[in-house]
């Protein structure tokens, strides 16, 4: 197929613009906690579901117990930083206006 890459490219670019607009538009209603909570819960039944479609099952057979430790840690460290890329604005906010949490 001509310009598949491109196309697919334009598709990503999309997808992700829809995320930070849908993941701003809720962090304004919910915690930092509770929506990272429901994000992470949400991208793991994702991979349920594609992996399903793929490959029958609802999680990789095929791979290994470092394959799933690698996955866990950068799950973990995607929490994290996620957590501390929302409380870092509001806390700036805070101290620069002079008031204390």
């Amino acid at each position: 197929m001509q310009y598949q890459g491109e196309i697919i490219s334009i598709g990503v670019a999309i997808l992700w613009t829809l995320t930070a607009l849908c993941f701003e538009y809720a962090s304004k209603r919910l915690e930092t906690l509770s929506l990272n909570i429901i994000r992470l819960g949400m991208s793991i039944l994702m991979l349920a579901v594609t992996l399903f479609i793929f490959t029958g099952h609802l999680y990789s057979v095929d791979a290994g117990s470092s394959a799933w430790l690698w996955l866990a840690v950068s799950g973990v460290i995607g929490y994290l930083s996620a957590t501390i890329a929302f409380l870092a604005p509001i806390s700036l906010s805070v101290h620069a206006s002079g008031n204390s949490l």
